[in-house]
């Protein structure tokens, strides 16, 4: 009886002693001996646990809601397209959601129609990148264009049919931000003052679409050799008269019989010719001949026509308005009698 009472003493003594002291018994079997947990431990193993399972869940989320990246339409044969524009639009889109790869090819392939569609069968490859596609795509589409040819094209463009002043104000805002990206100001200055210098003399056209005009020093050599190209290598004189108006002093009028202009430019003519009221023919019998050789057959006098007659003119005045005379003569049947004599 006073040994099971030892034993409880010895398991309650255990239990009050320190978990790191305590000494487990050995099993029969050969299992290895337990090991004490401590508090820092049992903590460290619910961090990992708890870290694994987030690693999990955004996992599946991820998996779940994969984002769609829609970019905007380019076809480069529907009118008022430009490569810069779009590619500067496409740049936000990318910048806060990268893609590359099969990603990007997918969401280029949604986006380019026409020639463009076929144009990115040919050119792409695996892991492109958008700023690869970029540099590839203006190359194509946008051509090495010159700022002063983006700034021409700007001061001689025109609204679309069908779209209003603010839509077109941000879509050259567009453009030009898109075009300056990477200029500094003078080379900013010098592109919009050579444009300008442009559509004053056409002869700078040439360079604006031709050369990259960056600094002061290039535009005013340039501006400058067409100065002196402006003067002529063998002056005309100041009396020279080959541009002036040659005078025919020896030209003398067959209508009005005055020097110094011909028939056709007679200003005596044409007045008469307003005034008169008859035929085509008359006129031109007019024409040939002197005001002062004309003789009206119906009154006798000189300097008028029968159809513009005065005497005429009042005659008809005096009839009555409405009234018409037609002068008919009647023939009467001849009737004749025979007489016959027994």
């Amino acid at each position: 009886m006073s040994q099971p009472r030892k034993c409880t003493t010895r398991g309650r003594s255990a239990a009050t002693e320190d978990p790191e002291t305590v000494n487990f018994p050995t099993s029969e079997v050969g299992s290895p001996q337990p090991q004490a947990i401590t508090d820092d431990r049992l903590s460290t193993i619910l961090e990992m646990q708890h870290r694994n399972l987030l690693e999990i869940v955004n996992a599946v989320r991820g998996s779940q809601t994969t984002q769609v990246v829609v970019l905007p339409k380019f076809n480069p044969e529907s009118a008022g397209s430009s490569a810069a524009t779009w590619c500067s639009t496409v740049d936000l889109i990318v910048g806060e959601n990268p893609l590359d790869g099969s990603a990007l090819l997918m969401a280029l392939t949604k986006s380019l129609e026409g020639s463009a569609s076929n144009w990115l069968s040919q050119i792409c490859f695996a892991g492109m990148t958008w700023s690869q596609f970029q540099e590839m795509f203006l190359q194509q589409y946008e051509g090495n264009e010159t700022p002063a040819a983006t700034v021409f094209n700007v001061l001689n463009g025109r609204p679309n049919d069908g779209e209003c002043l603010a839509l077109y104000g941000s879509r050259l805002i567009t453009t030009l931000m898109a075009k300056w990206k990477s200029m500094t100001a003078e080379e900013i200055a010098v592109s919009v003052a050579l444009a300008h210098a442009a559509n004053i003399d056409g002869r700078l056209q040439r360079t604006v679409f031709t050369t990259t005009v960056k600094t002061r020093n290039e535009l005013q050599n340039e501006l400058r050799a067409f100065s002196y190209g402006k003067r002529k290598d063998h002056p005309v004189p100041e009396n020279s008269t080959s541009k002036r108006a040659r005078l025919h002093p020896n030209v003398k009028c067959h209508f009005c019989g005055k020097i110094g202009h011909k028939i056709a430019d007679c200003r005596s003519m044409k007045n008469n010719l307003k005034n008169q009221q008859g035929s085509s023919s008359s006129i031109g019998r007019l024409s040939d001949s002197k005001p002062g050789s004309i003789t009206c057959y119906r009154c006798g006098n000189q300097g008028h026509i029968a159809s513009a007659c005065p005497a005429r003119q009042s005659l008809s005045n005096q009839t009555k308005a409405g009234e018409k005379r037609v002068n008919v003569c009647h023939v009467v049947e001849p009737i004749g009698t025979l007489i016959s004599s027994d």
